[in-house]
């Protein structure tokens, strides 16, 4: 009996975890030694991007807090506006957002700055995968590699949040963590940035 309820509360532990690492889907889905092609490259990285966004807008709008949740769920979708239009350059169809229905929150704020920091970890080695592929086209990999630096911040910001205990008190600018806001073109050096990218990527 002590067993199973030992098993059952780290089960219960691993959800928040697992919600970004399911099988077959986004980071999920990427096996470090596998070979990829263009179209899988491109639908597990916005599969990944999609979910990223869902699990940040459910934590930002159940916990009522800000930054850095909210700034980094609003960068996810500028990640995906950087991403779809490699799609239509290669005549890959964009898979639907069915993100939210893999969600499963984190049962408090720590859980949540735990959750986000596996879940950039696990984004920057799908990109790491993705970009030791061969005969990978520049303008893909270099939307990747922007992507890959982007998830380093944001890695840093929930590592930040975390190492601070802001459970209960990160709300809307009182928690004083970073919030990812130095991302941008010119703190940038590997200068990864899009033409089209703004201000708002991080």
């Amino acid at each position: 009996m002590k067993r199973l309820l030992v098993l059952s509360m780290l089960l219960v532990m691993l959800l928040p975890i697992m919600a970004f690492a399911s099988e077959g889907y986004g980071a999920g889905a990427g096996k470090e030694g596998e070979t990829y092609d263009v179209e899988q490259i491109l639908i597990y990285a916005l599969q990944d991007e999609y979910l990223a966004r869902a699990e940040y807008t459910a934590i930002t709008e159940n916990f009522k807090v800000g930054r850095p949740f909210a700034n980094i769920m609003r960068a996810e979708g500028v990640h995906i506006d950087l991403l779809l239009p490699l799609f239509a350059a290669y005549g890959v169809p964009v898979p639907a957002d069915t993100a939210a229905s893999l969600v499963t929150l984190p049962d408090s704020l720590e859980s949540a700055y735990q959750l986000g920091v596996k879940a950039e970890e696990a984004n920057i080695m799908m990109y790491d995968t993705f970009l030791k592929q061969k005969n990978l086209p520049l303008d893909v990999a270099h939307v990747l590699e922007t992507l890959k630096w982007s998830s380093g911040n944001h890695l840093n910001a929930f590592s930040q949040g975390l190492g601070r205990n802001t459970t209960g008190r990160a709300g809307g600018g009182g928690c004083g963590c970073w919030d990812g806001s130095l991302d941008s073109e010119e703190n940038d050096p590997n200068n990864n940035w899009s033409s089209s990218s703004s201000s708002t990527f991080e």
